[in-house]
């Protein structure tokens, strides 16, 4: 289970940064099917699993200190 993970309602889930095995068992067990990544770092770094287990996957920099997001979205 990733580091901090709890669920708001039947689809939608939050946690900190999976791993490998962790996104298996997003997949697989709770079926998901798009993780949107807040921290361009992890985002990036989880980039190719994701692919590879054929999620789809929408990377928005989110910076800590901004009260709004100024970058397109782009998915």
């Amino acid at each position: 289970m990733p580091a901090k993970f709890r669920t708001f309602d039947a689809q939608i889930y939050a946690g900190g940064e999976p791993s490998a095995k962790d996104l298996q068992y997003l997949k697989d067990i709770l079926g998901v099917k798009l993780i949107v990544s807040l921290d361009d770092a992890v985002g990036k770094k989880i980039a190719p699993i994701v692919k590879q287990l054929k999620i789809q996957q929408v990377i928005i920099p989110v910076n800590p200190g901004a009260t709004q997001i100024t970058d397109p979205i782009k998915y």
